[in-house]
Order: C-alpha cells, then sequence, then structure tokens
C-alpha cells in the first residue's frame, strides 16, 4: 500500500496542483515584472540586470511549443509549472527525510497552498523557477546514499546551481546549507578533487549567460545595459546598477539590534499570515522533533531556512512601509521550504503519538488554501494592466511621442504592448531613464550627474514640441519648463507655452477607456492595489471632483504615491480656494489631507490659518500646535502661530515663534523684520 502511495501521491499532487493553478492563472501581463519578462522571452532580449536569460530561454520555448493565446499567457506558464514540480519534488524530499507518503504529501500541498508559491505561478515572473532549482539541489543531497561514491552528486548539483544562477541569484542563499549537508555527509572526500570537479560544472551550468552577449550584437528590442563587452558584461550579471548585494534601490534602515528584531518578527509574522498561529507552532515543535531525529539534514536544512530568510532580510533592511511588504514575500518562498519541511517533521512526529494526527495538516491547509485563494482567485479575471497599456494608446493620436516619467507598471505593460504584442508601431515610447526603450539623450546619458541629465532630457524632449503630438505619463506638471500640460486621459499632452488654445472640446478619452475591475472591492496584491487608484486619480484632477479623490484614498492611504500626489494635489487647490475667498471649500479639502495622512503637518498650519482669519483664535493655536507636534522644525508653523499670538498681543510667545521660524529658515522673507519689532512691543509692555 505504502508503495502505491509513492506512486500515485505524486501524480494525484501534480494534477492537483497544476489544475488549481490554472484556474487561477492570469490571462495577459500583469503587475510587477511580468510585461518584461514576456517581452525578453517572445523577442529573445535582454531584460534588467541580471538579464535572467535562462527564463528568457524558457519563456520562448514556452511561447513555441503554445502557439495559441496571449503571448503573457503562454510565458506564465513556465512558472505555473515551475511552481507544481517544486511541490511535487518537496514530496519526494520529504519521503528523502524519511517522512511517510501521506505526511510528505500533505507537507507538499501545504507548500503549494501557501500565498508565495501559489500567487508568483500566476504571472511571468522567475522566483518559482528559482524555487524549482533549489528543490533540485535539496532533492540531489538530500536523497544521496552514502554508501556510493558523490562525485555524481557533486557535478549534478554544480552544474545546477551554475545553471539556476542564470535565473535568479538568490540562488546562492541555499549554498551554505548544501555545503554544510556535503560536509557531515559519511562518505569519503577529497576536497580539492571535489572543488575541482564542482567548479568545472558549474562553469558549464553558469554559461547560460553567454547568451547576453550573442544576443546583444543582435540589437534586441530590449538591450539593458548593451552586455556587448567585457565591462558592460560584468555590470549586468553582479547587478552593479542595483547595487550588486541590494535587494532595491532607494531607503534602507540603520542597522542596529532594533531594527534586525523587528526584520525578524516581520519574517514571523509573514509565517504566521501564511499557515496561521498553528503553523507557527508546529514549525518550530518539528524544527525540534528534526533535530532529534536526524541532525545532519536538520543543520543543512536550518542553515538554508535561516539564511535565505533572516540573513535575507538582514541583508535587504527594507523599511516597514506598505510597499516593501509588497516586494518581500517572494524571497520568503526559499525559506518556506525548509519551513514546510520541518512542518512534515511535526506531522510525522504527530502521527506516531495520535490516530488524530491528521487534524494539524487539515487545520493548516484549510487556512493556507483560504487565506491566498481570498487574493488569487481574482486573477483570472486581472486585465488592469493589460487595459492600462490599451488605455494609453487610446490616449494618443496617430504618430505621437510618448515619455514615461517612472513607474515599472508603465514602462513594462508598454513594453509587453509594443514588442510582445507588437501593437500601436506608429508610436515612438521612451522611457526618461534611457533604460528600457530607444534611448534618445545620446550614449553618455546613462554617465552623466542627476542635474545635467534633467538638462539633456529637457533639450531632446522639448525638440519634439513643434513636430510630432508630445505625451507624457507623469505625476510632475511642470516636467518640461518650456511647455504647458493639458491632460488627456491618464496622460499628458504637452504643447508649447505661446499656443493659442484650440476650437472645440476635444473627446474625453474617459469615455473610451477599458476599466475591468478597477471599482470592484476585492483583496489585491500591494502593487496591484497601487497601480488601480491612478484612474480615479487622474480622473478627479481631469474633472475636479472629490468622489474621485475618496475613491483614490480608499484603494489604500498606505500606498506610497498615493500618500505624496493626493494631499499636495489636494492642498494647491486648497491654497487656489483660499485665495479665492471660497473658505469653506478650502477647509473641507485640508480636513480631508487629514483623512487620508493625519501626519500631514501642512494641513493643520493651513487650517490654523483657515481658523485665525474667522477669529476663531482657541481652535487656530490648536491647529498650528498639532503641526509642530509632527513637525517641530516646520517654520511656517511657527510664523503662523506668532502672526496668531501677535493678534492678541502676546509678545513673548510671538518673540518666541519668530525666533524659532528663523532658526529652522535663516531666509525667512518676513520673520526678521517682524521679529525685531516684536522685541520692541515685548520690551514696551514689561513693567518699568
Amino acid at each position: 500500500m505504502e508503495r502505491f502511495n509513492v506512486r500515485i501521491f505524486p501524480l494525484l499532487l501534480f494534477l492537483i496542483v497544476t489544475g488549481v493553478y490554472l484556474y487561477t492563472m492570469n490571462p495577459t501581463v500583469t503587475v510587477g515584472d511580468s510585461g518584461e519578462f514576456i517581452a525578453a522571452a517572445k523577442t529573445l532580449s535582454l531584460p534588467h540586470s541580471p538579464s535572467y536569460p535562462l527564463f528568457t530561454l524558457l519563456g520562448k520555448a514556452s511561447s513555441n511549443l503554445f502557439p495559441f493565446a496571449d503571448s503573457g499567457y503562454r510565458v506564465n506558464l513556465v512558472s505555473l509549472l515551475s511552481g507544481s514540480l517544486s511541490a511535487v519534488l518537496l514530496f519526494f524530499v520529504g519521503l528523502a527525510l524519511n517522512l511517510s507518503p501521506l505526511a510528505s504529501f500533505f507537507t507538499a500541498i501545504i507548500f503549494s497552498s501557501s500565498r508565495v508559491l501559489w500567487e508568483y505561478s500566476l504571472s511571468s515572473e522567475v522566483f518559482t523557477l528559482n524555487c524549482l532549482f533549489a528543490m533540485i539541489l535539496l532533492y540531489i543531497w538530500t536523497a544521496d546514499d552514502e554508501s556510493k561514491n558523490r562525485n555524481s552528486s557533486i557535478a549534478l548539483s554544480s552544474l545546477i546551481l551554475g545553471l539556476g544562477l542564470g535565473n535568479h541569484h538568490t540562488l546562492v542563499l541555499i549554498v551554505p546549507g548544501i555545503l554544510l549537508l556535503y560536509y557531515l555527509g559519511g562518505a569519503p572526500k577529497n576536497y580539492l578533487k571535489d572543488f575541482y570537479a564542482a567548479t568545472l560544472f558549474f562553469t558549464i551550468g553558469f554559461f547560460v549567460y553567454a547568451f547576453l552577449p550573442i544576443r546583444s550584437l543582435k540589437n534586441p528590442p530590449l538591450d539593458w545595459s548593451n552586455p556587448e563587452n567585457l565591462q558592460n558584461f560584468i555590470r549586468v550579471i553582479t547587478r552593479a546598477d542595483y547595487g550588486s548585494l541590494s535587494l532595491t534601490l532607494g531607503e534602507k534602515l540603520p542597522r542596529n539590534f532594533e531594527t534586525a528584531f523587528q526584520q525578524c518578527v516581520r519574517y514571523a509574522a509573514d509565517i504566521v499570515d501564511s499557515f496561521s498561529w498553528l503553523g507557527l507552532l508546529a514549525g518550530f515543535a518539528g524544527w525540534f522533533a528534526w533535530s532529534k531525529r536526524e541532525s545532519r539534514t536538520f543543520a543543512g536544512f536550518l542553515a538554508v531556512f535561516l539564511i535565505s530568510g533572516i540573513g535575507f532580510l538582514l541583508l535587504g533592511n527594507l523599511p516597514f512601509d506598505a510597499q516593501s511588504n509588497g516586494i518581500l514575500p517572494r524571497f520568503f518562498m526559499l525559506p518556506m521550504i525548509p519551513f514546510c519541511l520541518a512542518l512534515g517533521q511535526f506531522f510525522e512526529w504527530s502521527r506516531k503519538l495520535t490516530k488524530f494526527w491528521i487534524l494539524f495538516p487539515a487545520f493548516i491547509l484549510v487556512y493556507s488554501a483560504a487565506s491566498s485563494f481570498s487574493v488569487v482567485r481574482h486573477f483570472r479575471h486581472d486585465y488592469v494592466n493589460y487595459d492600462y497599456g490599451r488605455n494609453m494608446f487610446k490616449s494618443m493620436p496617430p504618430k505621437s511621442i510618448l515619455f514615461m516619467d517612472g513607474g515599472d507598471d508603465t514602462f513594462y505593460t508598454m513594453t509587453y504592448h509594443t514588442m510582445a504584442e507588437r501593437r500601436r508601431p506608429d508610436l515612438e515610447i521612451h522611457d526618461r531613464g534611457g533604460l528600457i526603450f530607444k534611448n534618445p539623450y545620446g550614449d553618455d546619458f546613462r554617465r552623466l550627474i542627476k542635474s545635467e541629465k534633467e538638462k539633456r532630457r529637457q533639450l531632446i524632449e522639448s525638440s519634439f514640441l513643434s513636430v510630432r503630438p508630445l505625451f507624457y505619463a507623469t505625476f510632475d506638471k511642470k516636467i518640461l519648463p518650456e511647455a504647458k500640460l493639458e491632460q488627456q486621459g491618464i496622460l499628458y499632452r504637452a504643447v508649447p507655452s505661446n499656443m493659442s488654445p484650440q476650437n472645440g472640446t476635444p473627446a474625453s478619452p474617459w469615455n473610451f477607456y477599458a476599466l475591468r475591475g478597477i471599482y470592484e472591492n476585492i483583496e489585491r496584491p500591494y502593487r496591484l492595489r497601487a497601480l488601480v487608484p491612478l484612474y480615479p486619480f487622474l480622473e478627479g484632477l481631469d474633472r475636479w471632483n472629490l468622489k474621485y479623490f475618496r475613491r483614490t484614498a480608499a484603494c489604500g492611504k498606505d500606498i506610497l504615491w498615493i500618500k505624496s500626489n493626493l494631499p499636495w494635489e489636494l492642498s494647491m487647490k486648497g491654497y487656489e480656494f483660499s485665495n479665492a475667498g471660497k473658505k469653506k471649500e478650502s477647509e473641507e479639502l485640508f480636513q480631508m489631507i487629514l483623512e487620508i495622512d493625519p501626519r500631514y503637518a501642512s494641513a493643520y498650519s493651513n487650517l490654523g490659518v483657515l481658523a485665525s482669519d474667522r477669529n476663531d483664535f482657541d481652535a487656530s493655536e490648536k491647529y498650528y500646535k498639532e503641526a509642530l507636534k509632527i513637525d517641530p522644525k516646520n517654520p511656517d508653523a511657527h510664523f503662523n502661530l506668532g502672526v496668531l499670538y501677535w493678534k492678541q498681543s502676546r509678545w513673548r510667545d510671538v518673540v518666541e515663534c519668530f525666533r524659532n521660524t528663523l532658526k529652522y529658515k535663516p531666509d525667512h522673507p518676513t520673520a526678521q523684520q517682524y521679529l525685531m519689532m516684536a522685541e520692541v512691543k515685548l520690551k514696551g509692555s514689561l513693567p518699568k
């Protein structure tokens, strides 16, 4: 019976996981790097560093093997099959660790139901393929028969490691665990001979990177960093543009004990989200049982768990915001492998203690699957990115030029549509970084300092103003000083500042946009949540209707671009209303800002001004002090509070406020003058 289970369980597992994944898979391009990887696979191009040659080649093979459906759907299948095969291999690793077939089956099915594996098996991303290579490596060294020569294991694992690094560099994080499994094995070792063999076969596998210069010489549509020479080649494979050991560009937290502890808590919280508190406790109990049962594999897999999990978190050291929380889970896939096997150890231990042991894996499976399905069940109808690209097309007349000012979802959605699907060949499209689409700024652009880059951009882009329709995907309305930007749906059209307004009102693009899923109240991953509110935000600006801004805020007040752009636009309109005497409308806008971001100090300061204008001094003082509680160095709040005290003849407080204003803004245009006057008045008010 057990031999039958060993045969039927892997097949059953593969069919169940593949079927469920197929049912929930994205039908086309989606958020993140998906569009870039689809285009790279379809055109055999080089995506961003380190160019992921293995995924590109497999994506191309999948596109040719399944010559039907959307390009995105065909490349998505690479991720899907990698995810389901990873689950099957986990089953065999469980057997090699002496788990029963049923315990191994539950371990594998729980792993496949985890949100991180399920979600990233549904779109064109490199993470499930990375997971598959990790599973192969761990299986080689777990199933290794110590009574036999290990030469074959060393050769095969080194080849797989080199090849796997052609997909994703984080695979290297499991190497310390593999080395422990090798070192603690009982078979005789010849370290020097083993090193030479490993180096040889690793080099053969790593040779997949030869694809980069060979293909770059053909000038494919995507050709990041142009790795045709040795210097550029090394720059690409070391991810030098991102910082070789950095997870992303941008803010990093201080490296201290407090931050390290918070990162550990973050990691534990992700395990709880995936498997429940029972799953977390069962996993730790499983580690303990594993240590008593088999010390060699326990040490190796614990090293994988700690280094690819906590170690990676400490290395990346990302801030604790929603955007970073949306980035990190995909990197938890590798440590999920040993953690799920620790769950399997707990199941095996409990199986020997009670006949009701099956309740433990059943509960964890139901919790994990329900938690994941609540998010991924909508993916099979996800056309948000697909429609976003088509809607940009609808905003531009024939032979337009589009410059994109940031945002992977904008860049890569257009990459997918123009390169993979070959839509709108009449358009000329550029990214302002000069990395993805054809660089119009010159070969030296990437070497320029920031200020010189901006001058070059303005010089080149302004040359198109009177030649062809010029459009921008941007939030910056002053992106081209020589032009004025006129909103056309989700894009802006740049026209010369001296151009007279056109006769008639052009048809609004909003009437023609596809908005599938935009206004559905469903749970989404962060990056999808961050794209959806772009529509109500820009429509709110176009029509100036607070209804759309409230829809924007409802998509998530934790979305970083909303926290920076929506309050700013409301503030500008608030100033405009206040200057026009529309005090009530102005106050409504500043109150709305505080609903979005309760720590927006300038909103409190402006509410203080409005309260002061209507002689409500108590409310005004309260607003100013709230602003200073949030931002004690805010010179405007100090100055406005001083003006309020001036109206009340509180000269000592006036002097203190104006001194603080000059302390934090020495070049304040009026504080010095009023300070001198206030000091005279204070001196005159003192008793003689």
